[in-house]
């Protein structure tokens, strides 16, 4: 954990328009704001871990070792199921096995950074079809312009309301994935494995901070669930002006045909923290020696089969 040293630039200094922060789900959150309960968020269709399994991290790696939820598994091609928790359990500690409490933690984590994943995948693919029809000469639908000029908004590209490769381009730029071995890294790193405080109350499990309205210090941030954390941290690595090095090298990846490598990547986020070249290369070794790129390729099952239990 990380919470004895101050973030130099996390999110600080990132201005969000409400319409950005509907957009990616955020809806609440500051110093004193108190996470919204399970009982007001809304519960996936599908089958239902006992609320008793889910609160519980002594219970909770059982229980999703009994629906065949196995990191081995999935590291040898096996679906993870959409698993989403609303919260961490709050006792995370309890399990002092530490490679157990690490399974814990990376069986809550993944699905909740593939279902941030797929959302952005699918975005990117919309816009590449996009480019397709412009590149063709094929005029764009009311409802592609639309969403094309929402999506240009949310994303901080300039847009001047026509559709031409450049802005389309920018967005590609942009639009794209973070790869699960850096998200469970930087979350495990900033957590203790989701032991901390702020990933149990407040389900910041990014160490993220606000600029406060003075401009003067750094706000941690509260938000309403895990998936909302989730959903803003590869957000921000998406438009913050801090990771643009992080999105050269990795549309330098797209471009040479390679996959995503989040060990590699890491290498540009020396500005998540303000102990710079240590931090990346706690990080990546924290990826090496947990073994993270094997769920590089990790994929969701099925969308109609949503795992539900005190979840989003």
């Amino acid at each position: 954990m990380y919470n004895h040293r101050s973030p130099l630039i996390r999110t600080v200094g990132v201005v969000l328009s409400s319409a950005v922060l509907v957009q990616i789900g955020l809806v609440a959150w500051g110093r004193h704001h108190a996470p919204a309960p399970a009982s007001q968020v809304a519960v996936a269709a599908g089958p239902v871990l006992p609320a008793r399994d889910t609160k519980s991290a002594t219970r909770l790696g059982p229980a999703m070792t009994r629906i065949g939820y196995k990191l081995n598994a999935v590291a040898d091609g096996a679906e993870v199921p959409r698993l989403l928790l609303h919260s961490m359990p709050s006792n995370m500690a309890d399990v002092t096995n530490l490679s157990r409490r690490k399974a814990v933690f990376l069986r809550v984590m993944l699905p909740l950074v593939l279902k941030v994943d797929e959302a952005v995948a699918a975005k990117r693919a919309r816009l590449k079809d996009i480019a397709s029809a412009i590149r063709t000469g094929e005029p764009l639908s009311n409802e592609d312009m639309g969403w094309l000029g929402t999506l240009a908004e949310n994303y901080n590209v300039p847009w001047n309301g026509t559709a031409n490769m450049q802005v389309v381009r920018r967005l590609l730029y942009r639009v794209d994935v973070v790869p699960p071995s850096l998200a469970l890294a930087q979350a495990a790193m900033e957590t203790g494995w989701g032991t901390s405080l702020r990933a149990r109350v407040y389900h910041n499990v990014f160490g993220l901070t606000f600029a406060a309205d003075n401009g003067k210090e750094a706000v941690l941030a509260s938000f309403p669930n895990l998936l909302a954390a989730v959903r803003f941290y590869v957000h921000t690595l998406n438009t913050h002006p801090a990771y643009a090095a992080f999105r050269r090298i990795r549309a330098e990846a797209r471009a040479r045909g390679g996959h995503l490598n989040g060990e590699r990547l890491a290498l540009a986020l020396e500005a998540y923290s303000e102990i710079g070249r240590t931090y990346v290369h706690d990080i990546r070794t924290l990826i090496r020696q947990n073994d993270l790129t094997r769920f590089e390729h990790a994929q969701l099952s099925k969308p109609d089969d949503e795992t539900a239990g005190g979840q989003i």
